[in-house]
Parts: structure tokens; C-alpha cells; sequence
């Protein structure tokens, strides 16, 4: 399947030069032939490569702020602010936060902003420098797509500063308060997401209320939940049909249902890598991935045998 960072990008590129086609910095790219450039002589500067188009900075902050909501990068750090202090916020009412603890994790998430926003003006570097260059651009986003990524599934958390003076600051009742908060927050959210995604799902395949819930409870049972969320959601729940086992699967729907099902999953399936690289989904070959539903219940139903 086609990784949606490049049809994202594609997209970017055509908005890019739309925009500084319309407002007459470069003209048409066209080719002429030896003969043609003979009988019609072009003025300077009227002409330029198709993988010349130029690109300014307001263009840049579109193409890195423009799924945070945001156009530029003061008003991305007016958002990254009012986050962490809804994040210190939630903290303090489920933890109880001392002065100095709010005072450390505050240093902390400034960190994560100023961190964010270097790395930025760097790829701005390096935007300047190949602005001309679309083979550039295409390297230039594969750096911008992680920045992207962590603005929308959890700014502050995985291996953010935050997340670790968390970690160093919380007492062991308040890390486990905090700890089962994340994880109810996350559930929700994620079975939200499902939601969402079966309907788009529902789109192509029809399947019937019935069918609709097998899925989920199959779901609940076979897979895995992610370890974030993000932009990528569908993709993910894609990715998660995908892992349960046809032989569960296929049964619950018509041969003409399954056709289309299964090119939906191929597509999940074939965003694993993606999903993988970019955190979303645990990566089983490093032996850290949470068991599957049914698994845990199988170990905990053996633990409880033991104690008897």
C-alpha cells in the first residue's frame, strides 16, 4: 500500500506550487523543444525546472503546523503551553501535586517545547537550503512526520522530559493513581477511535449491526491495544483487524462482504512497518508487546489456579 506520508506530501506539493503559481512568483514549467526555443525565444526568468518550485517560509510552517490547528510557529507554542498546563492540571487532581513538583514538571515540559521548536528552526535550515529541490522535500518529510506525529498523540508523553520528570517526581501511591488514570483515559479512547473507524469501514464492506459487534468483541479478545494515538488512527484499527485470525474472522461475514473486508485488512497489514516506526503499535520482535486480551485472562486464570 502506499504510505499516506506520501500521498500527505503529494498533496502539500500541489497546494505549494497552486499557491505560487496563483500568485505569479514563477511561471508554467514547460518543455521546449531546441526548435520551439528557436522560433519563440523565452524571456529570462519566465521559465523554471518542474522539480525547481520554490517554496517560502510561511509555506514551510503550513506544511509543519498545519494539522496542529495552527499556521505559525508562535501560535504552536501558545498551544504547546496551554497543553502542558492542562497536563500539570490533570496531575495535580488526580495526584496532588506539591509547589515543587509542579514547578519541576513545568521546567520539564518548557524543555519538551524548546526541544520541539529546535529541531524545527534546524529542518528550516535545511528547508532554505534545498527549497528547490522536491527530491529534498521528500527527505525533508520523512523528518517533519515525526514532529508532526508526536504534536497529535501525546506531545508530553513517551519518551518526552515530561514524561520522564513524571516518572523521577511522582511517590509510588501518586505514580500509581496517575498510571491507572492513563490507562482508563487511553481505553476510552482508543474504543472511541474503533468507533469512528468502523463506520468508515462499514462504507466499503455493509455489514449488519450483528456483524459490527463480532468485530469488536474480536477485537477485544485477539489484539493488542496501542501504545499511542494519534492522526493515524483508522490505520491503526485497520492494522489491529489484520492481526486477528482468519479462521475467527471470515466466518462472520458473506463471501462478497469478505472480498472487500480483506482489502481493507491488506491495507492495515501493509501499514505495519509505518505504524511500527513511528510508535503506534508494539513491536513484537523486542519481546516488550503486551500479551493479547485472551492471554492475559489465560495467565491470570493460571495465577488464581496456583494460589488455591
Amino acid at each position: 500500500m502506499t504510505d499516506p506520508a506520501r500521498i500527505r506530501l503529494r498533496w502539500l506539493l500541489a497546494a505549494a506550487l497552486l499557491a505560487v503559481v496563483g500568485s505569479g512568483t514563477i511561471a508554467r514549467a514547460q518543455q521546449i523543444d531546441d526548435e520551439d526555443d528557436e522560433e519563440a525565444p523565452v524571456a529570462p526568468g519566465a521559465m523554471m525546472r518542474v522539480n525547481a518550485i520554490a517554496m517560502n517560509d510561511a509555506q514551510f510552517d503550513q506544511w509543519v503546523f498545519g494539522n496542529m490547528g495552527v499556521a505559525n510557529p508562535g501560535a504552536a507554542r501558545n498551544k504547546l503551553d496551554s497543553m502542558l498546563t492542562l497536563n500539570i492540571e490533570s496531575l495535580d487532581r488526580t495526584c496532588g501535586l506539591t509547589p515543587f513538583q509542579k514547578k519541576k514538571l513545568t521546567l520539564a515540559g518548557h524543555g519538551d517545547i524548546k526541544r520541539f521548536f529546535d529541531r524545527i528552526e534546524d529542518l528550516r535550515k535545511k528547508f532554505t537550503k534545498d527549497r528547490n529541490d522536491q527530491n529534498a522535500w521528500q527527505k525533508l518529510w520523512q523528518e517533519v512526520q515525526p514532529l508532526r506525529n508526536s504534536f497529535n498523540s501525546g506531545f508530553f508523553e513517551g519518551d518526552s522530559i515530561f514524561a520522564k520528570a513524571v516518572k523521577a517526581t511522582l511517590s509510588s501511591e501518586q505514580t500509581a493513581r496517575h498510571k491507572q488514570v492513563l490507562l482508563e483515559r487511553t481505553h476510552y479512547r482508543y474504543w472511541a477511535k474503533v468507533d469512528l473507524a468502523m463506520e468508515l469501514i462499514n462504507n466499503e464492506v455493509g455489514f449488519t449491526d450483528d456483524q459490527r459487534v463480532q468485530m469488536v468483541k474480536l477485537l477485544k479478545e485477539e489484539t493488542r491495544p496501542p501504545l499511542k494515538l494519534g492522526e493515524n488512527d483508522y490505520y491503526v484499527v485497520l492494522y489491529q483487524l489484520s492481526r486477528i485470525p482468519e479462521a475467527r474472522l471470515k466466518p462472520v461475514f458473506e463471501d462478497v462482504q469478505w472480498k472487500y473486508l480483506k482489502r481493507q485488512l491488506d491495507q492495515g497489514r501493509g501499514m505495519a512497518m509505518f505504524l511500527k516506526q513511528n510508535g503506534f503499535i508494539p513491536d513484537e520482535k523486542d519481546g516488550t508487546a503486551p500479551p493479547p486480551a485472551q492471554d492475559r485472562m489465560k495467565v491470570q486464570r493460571r495465577g488464581a489456579a496456583l494460589k488455591k
